[in-house]
């Protein structure tokens, strides 16, 4: 199966790729798009996807208008925080309507609805065990460099990782920070989700640096860290339920 996605925001859009990927390992993601002009573009001069995972907003517009520039035929499953659209999307090829956050089984559910009804054949679930059961080896050491000297940090004892001006850095346990060339978007694919969480566009927190939480505003959660952080770290309104899940020990 041909995946495309359609989704602004990156955290959203590797997540949804992971979701798919655990539904059906042999899926191929072909590409991550942001914008209606990107997707026009794509579809101009690409072979349409089995199935599109769009978002309706989108960084330049709503979704609808790549629509009255293309004609698709492949099948969409629309994805929104709002749900007045939905008469909208199933005016067009949809085969689901998914709210943000998106939750594994409504995921799972719609992708069996389009299994079902282009008569593609479901994923082999023993086959899956098999894979997750061998899965990839998680990010455990990173090497950095400072000035002329070149040092490795063991992931176990990073308490979080953050931006500041353009920079990702890792806050060590110690106190000590050190910047790295890695983007809080590749970190978030590389590191074991069991132990790393990330928290909002600015902030991936391991377990143990969690000091104390408290209620925030619009049910969001704040994070006191441990060592303390420069600036709030705030679970994002789109992130909070799966924070609530992965401090659960649940799958987010």
């Amino acid at each position: 199966m041909k995946v495309l996605i359609i989704e602004d925001e990156i955290h959203s859009a590797n997540r949804l790729k992971k979701m798919i990927m655990d539904y059906d390992p042999e899926a191929v993601v072909l590409d991550i798009l942001d914008s209606v002009e990107q997707s026009v573009a794509w579809f101009k001069e690409n072979k349409e996807p089995d199935l599109v995972f769009l978002d309706i907003h989108l960084s330049d517009g709503d979704s609808f208008s790549i629509f009255k520039e293309i004609r698709l035929e492949a099948p969409v499953i629309f994805i929104t925080a709002y749900n007045q659209y939905a008469i909208d999307a199933f005016r067009l090829n949809s085969i689901d309507y998914l709210l943000k956050p998106v939750e594994r089984e409504k995921l799972t559910q719609a992708m069996k609805k389009y299994s079902r009804l282009h008569g593609f054949r479901p994923p082999d679930y023993q086959k899956i065990s098999v894979v997750r059961e061998e899965k990839k080896k998680y990010l455990n050491r990173m090497m950095i460099r400072i000035g002329a000297t070149i040092r490795s940090l063991e992931v176990e004892r990073i308490a979080y990782f953050y931006i500041s001006d353009r920079i990702t850095y890792a806050m060590m346990e110690d106190g000590n920070r050190y910047p790295i060339e890695y983007s809080l978007d590749n970190l978030e694919m590389e590191l074991d989700p069991q132990y790393f969480f990330r928290l909002n566009r600015q902030y991936i927190i391991s377990y143990h640096s969690i000091k104390k939480m408290v209620a925030w505003s619009k049910s969001r959660i704040k994070v006191i860290l441990e060592p303390p952080a420069e600036t709030d770290a705030v679970s994002s309104s789109d992130r909070t339920s799966h924070f609530r899940n992965w401090l659960n020990g649940q799958e987010s």
